[in-house]
């Protein structure tokens, strides 16, 4: 749906499934990988968080979030096997 018209639930729901649920999961595996020096982890995204497009706001920000969640994840554990 178009932002203004998208319901406030429909907004949080999507949030919390395709960007905190990620970094929650992430930050819960996280610790014992790095402790093993071993691991991968492996993202969803979507071409929609590089070429947005009207009607889909929130999910096309939540797709770029991915994005830079995991570019900034690669940097935080550079060096650690993961």
């Amino acid at each position: 749906d178009p932002l203004a018209e998208a319901a406030p639930e429909d907004i949080v729901t999507m949030v919390d499934t395709n960007l905190r649920g990620l970094l929650l999961m992430t930050r819960a595996v996280l610790p014992g990988m790095v402790k093993r020096g071993r691991g991968h982890i492996v993202n969803i995204g979507s071409t929609a968080g590089h070429d947005p497009y009207g009607g889909g706001v929130t999910y096309c920000a939540t797709k770029a979030a991915v994005d830079v969640v995991t570019t900034a994840l690669r940097e935080e554990v550079l060096g650690t096997g993961i």
